[in-house]
């Protein structure tokens, strides 16, 4: 496969509600329908900046007294914080609107590769930036992630 960049490939919505998704096993979640997409809100247009968004796993050191070296196993698995820079609107901001501190719901980032990743959130914060100049008005929202991301489903 070539290599290619996220720009202009990558999808982000903000999703109210995904009945396909499971908790007991994100594994076997299955993309958001039609219905559950047109509900939500599509933050591709607003984006500046994405941070976060990715899944990672404490290292646990398993030493024993057979060797000198440090062997490890994979611990508990966590996303860091996440969260989108996103373009402010002096008019009408529907993205502003529905991202306010302590809504729920599901981030489903397709991304590009025919694969999406979607995790429950709790939106955690917004906060203004403040420039000079030639910047254009931004804001950030940053998420809490509330349970285990379904990874790499079919989009």
């Amino acid at each position: 496969m070539a290599r290619f960049i996220r720009q202009g490939r990558a999808k982000y919505f903000f999703l109210p509600a995904v009945a396909g998704y499971d908790e007991a096993d994100p594994s076997a979640s299955v993309k958001p329908t039609a219905p559950e997409l047109a509900a939500g809100q599509d933050l591709t247009p607003k984006i500046a900046g994405v941070t976060g968004w990715q899944q990672s796993s404490a290292e646990v050191a398993t030493p024993d007294m057979a060797s000198d070296f440090n062997s490890n196993i994979p611990g508990t698995k966590s996303v860091g914080q996440s969260g989108f820079t996103l373009y402010a609107d002096d008019t009408a901001d529907p993205v502003r609107d529905v991202l306010i501190e302590d809504a729920t719901g599901f981030i489903w980032i397709v991304k590009g590769t025919g694969k999406g990743d979607l995790f429950p959130v709790r939106v955690s914060s917004n906060g203004d930036e403040h420039a000079t100049g030639d910047t254009p008005a931004r804001y950030t929202t940053t998420f809490a992630i509330t349970a285990k991301p379904a990874l790499e489903i079919a989009a």
